[in-house]
């Protein structure tokens, strides 16, 4: 009875997936950690693996319930190819057993970053909410913008032939200043990366 099973398939076309219930088993390929069930979950999807152990960190070792002042339930690592199997993600939020799940995304400051961020979006209509983790890209920002007030001193990249997807999603939720800096870096291929923030930040 696992997600993509015969068995599953057979329960559908037999018209009995609705009768029988059964607890999808939860894949091992996600490293998260998601301590407790709740009806309505908000989980932060980091693309990578410092942040996503300074979270960790946060709430299993400090007992913490808030990252960057936001509320959250649980952090799964994307290692960045989340996007890549449009099942992965899916099959561990159907083994939470919760009514409703946000998915709040964090990553890189750039085009590859926010491209996994609008393919998210797209792989979740109707099925989960996602979201942009605004409050940590919103320091981010202000990070950078500390250090580099011109941010085209930002780190460049090879993603010149990247598309320059997502910015839409994260804009809405910035301030003018902010999101004008946030086009800068990302039309010209600059990178703020995710690790600007540390452990203390949190």
């Amino acid at each position: 009875l696992a997600l993509e099973s015969e068995g599953r398939k057979l329960l559908h076309l037999m018209g009995l997936s609705d009768i029988v219930s059964s607890r999808p088993q939860v894949k091992l390929e996600l490293l998260h950690h998601i301590p407790k069930h709740h009806r309505h979950m908000r989980l932060v999807v980091s693309e990578n693996l410092d942040p996503w152990v300074n979270m960790r960190n946060a709430l299993y070792l400090d007992g913490r319930k808030r990252l960057f002042g936001e509320r959250v339930h649980g952090v799964v690592f994307g290692n960045g190819y989340l996007v890549d199997d449009p099942h992965k993600l899916p099959d561990l939020l159907a083994t939470l057993g919760a009514d409703d799940v946000t998915v709040l995304y964090w990553g890189d400051i750039d085009r590859a970053g926010l491209s996994i961020l609008a393919k998210l979006a797209d792989m979740a209509a109707g099925r989960f909410e996602v979201e942009p983790f605004a409050a940590a890209y919103r320091l981010m920002l202000r990070r950078a913008m500390e250090r580099f007030p011109d941010p085209l001193d930002n780190e460049a990249t090879d993603q010149n032939g990247v598309q320059v997807r997502g910015l839409e999603l994260l804009e809405g939720s910035l301030k003018k200043r902010e999101a004008a800096y946030l086009r800068e870096v990302v039309e010209n291929a600059r990178l703020i990366p995710q690790e600007i923030l540390t452990a203390e930040d949190l």
